[in-house]
């Protein structure tokens, strides 16, 4: 059954947050599951659900799948819009065959899962400063991929977890946390090509790093394993890998 999450009534959503389970891994998926920002698919009753797959806003295209990996394969073939599948390792190893079988030869991406506990300090940026909501409406950005959807920012913005680099009356990159569990906050970097290799992406995700932790929550940062810049900043930051998910990408989809 596909769902927007948005019509669940609360004790459903709570059962789909309780069968995922909140861990790093999981934050994109049990921010859309409680802010209801995305799509879920569900095989089996909600008491004796066999496999969920949930689609975030933030990343449109690419569910998390979880459970039992012949109904995520069912739950996939009647699902639409998505480019590619994540999930646990050892459950993308279970289902590569029969995926391969339906949708084509498929790429494996590793994303690799780290925390911070404790983020060392990090000297400021001049250019780098918290995004307030009201900077919305007079600031540009650099390009259409700087930022998820403004309700989203917005609502960051308004609990102090976006922090920007401004070069003029243009955002040309930020450091934020759009996507939190009850126990973990995602971090997000982004640096337009123009302006990278400056500290930017360090300076603003310390920041983020920051705020989320004083509002009792563990930053977690998420990375492609080939993505060098990403994972140094992250080490500069002091976040140690915890775990690594699999996407399964159709070749050509």
């Amino acid at each position: 059954m596909e769902s927007d999450i948005r019509r669940l009534e609360s004790h459903v959503r709570e059962g789909l947050v309780a069968f995922i389970g909140d861990s790093p891994e999981t934050v994109l998926a049990i921010h859309a599951l409680q802010s209801g920002l995305g799509r879920v698919w569900t095989s089996g009753p909600s008491d004796d659900l066999r496999a969920v797959i949930v689609e975030s806003a933030l990343v449109p295209g690419e569910p998390q799948g979880f459970g039992d990996p012949a109904s995520l394969l069912d739950l996939l073939a009647r699902a639409e819009g998505w480019r590619c599948i994540e999930l646990n390792p050892d459950v993308a190893d279970d289902i590569t065959d029969d995926f391969e079988r339906r949708w084509g030869i498929a790429s494996r991406v590793i994303d690799v899962v780290h925390i911070s506990r404790q983020c060392p300090r990090v000297e400021g940026h001049p250019r780098v400063r918290p995004l307030r909501v009201p900077d919305l409406s007079r600031l540009s950005v650099a390009s259409d991929d700087v930022f998820p959807g403004r309700r989203v920012v917005e609502g960051a913005a308004a609990r102090g977890r976006v922090f920007v680099a401004i070069d003029g009356d243009s955002i040309v990159g930020h450091g934020s946390s759009f996507a939190a569990s009850g126990t973990y906050a995602d971090i997000g970097v982004y640096v337009a090509a123009s302006h990278r290799g400056q500290g930017i992406a360090t300076s603003a995700a310390a920041l983020a790093c920051e705020a989320v932790r004083a509002d009792g929550l563990t930053p977690v940062w998420g990375t492609g394993s080939d993505n060098q810049g990403s994972l140094g900043v992250a080490a500069k930051l002091g976040f140690l890998e915890v775990a690594r998910l699999v996407f399964l990408v159709p070749v050509g989809r």
